[in-house]
């Protein structure tokens, strides 16, 4: 069985550009080789952590299904973190 990863994600898309998003996943999750990608790629590294089994108890949101990289980094923060307030 996969081992999952739980670890709380405390960056926001707010105020971030997709640069610095993709680099905070790769420091926090770095041990999924996780690719460093342009914005106009940014699904490339959202479909890996989606269908990463280490997120396998996560609802982490398909990308093909979200609008923009701040929607997906919004949703992939709830589902790890839970909800706050």
């Amino acid at each position: 069985m996969a081992k999952t990863i739980k670890q709380f994600f405390p960056c926001t898309p707010d105020n971030r550009t997709w640069e610095e998003i993709n680099g905070e996943l790769i420091i926090y999750y770095g041990q999924l080789n996780i690719p460093v990608t342009t914005e106009e790629n940014w699904r490339e590294t959202a479909s890996m952590l989606s269908g990463s089994t280490a997120f396998s108890s996560y609802a982490i949101a398909n990308p093909d299904n979200v609008q923009n990289w701040q929607d997906w980094v919004a949703d992939f923060a709830t589902a790890v973190n839970g909800k706050t307030s």
